[in-house]
């Protein structure tokens, strides 16, 4: 965290701020702050390049996995696919899947306001016009809360109500295809260990031989929410998906396991 955010972290400001309804618009604009005191770096990936704002990017030791597996998407890809970029972020996989396809067929889900206006600018600096979903994706319709970010290197934890967050909605995909969004081709999902849940709100749309490949990030937290890797990779193998894990991305204090699961109805 930079000097500023922990200055203001642990000064009576963020307090008063709270107090008063301001402590969204207050992290809004530090983060905005923060975006355009970084600069912008391009990012290259398999004859492809987006423009991000280096603040919204995940550190090096982070971004490299993350560039295996955009690079293999990248490769899959085809011009008529309809793409989920499920727990967006920034817009990291948005911004590049749209040298690909046309913009009505990408569709970005985050549910995180601050991250939501980071991926928002970055979609604007290229030029790329997504459908943004606000809600999270999951296995139950209803409402969830999360806790706030101020910075690239946090995480959007759940956390009990009650706690400082904010609620989002929580819809299941199958409520939403193909009354409001297509079917999708391609899906990417990064959720901080809600895989599961998102998966099984897909219901019997997994089935359709048109979702043809699933990339998961299957994160260590995947256990807070009662679900494990092996429960997840069994579901994706009775839907007729084959699993093969991409790659392990282990820090001190996180490990995720890349996953590309094919569809073999295809």
């Amino acid at each position: 965290m930079s000097n500023i955010g922990k200055i203001y972290n642990e000064s009576p400001l963020k307090r008063i701020f709270k107090t008063i309804g301001l402590d969204y618009q207050s992290r809004s604009l530090y983060r905005r702050f923060q975006e355009w005191k970084s600069g912008v770096r391009n990012i290259e990936v398999n004859n492809t390049s987006g423009r991000f704002a280096d603040f919204t990017l995940i550190g090096d030791q982070y971004l490299e996995a993350e560039l295996v597996v955009l690079n293999d998407l990248l490769k899959e890809i085809r011009s008529d696919d309809v793409f989920y970029d499920i727990g967006a972020d920034a817009g990291l996989y948005t911004v590049l899947v749209a040298t690909k396809v046309p913009h009505e067929r990408l569709i970005s889900f985050e549910p995180h306001p601050l991250r939501r206006e980071s991926l928002q600018r970055n979609l604007k600096r290229n030029g790329v016009e997504a459908t943004v979903r606000t809600e999270a994706l999951g296995d139950k319709s209803g409402n969830v809360k999360l806790s706030y970010a101020l910075h690239t290197d946090e995480t959007n934890e759940m956390t009990e109500m009650g706690s400082e967050g904010f609620s989002v909605k929580v819809n299941r995909a199958d409520n939403l295809i193909p009354e409001e969004l297509p079917p999708p081709n391609v899906v990417k999902i990064d959720v901080e260990g809600a895989e599961l849940s998102a998966l099984k709100g897909f219901g019997n749309i997994l089935n359709d031989s048109s979702c043809r490949i699933i990339y998961i990030e299957v994160h260590d937290k995947i256990t807070h929410f009662g679900d494990n890797k092996k429960e997840l990779i069994s579901l994706l193998n009775k839907k007729g998906y084959e699993t093969r894990e991409m790659l392990k991305r282990q820090t001190d204090q996180t490990e995720e396991l890349f996953i590309k699961a094919i569809n073999i109805l295809d």
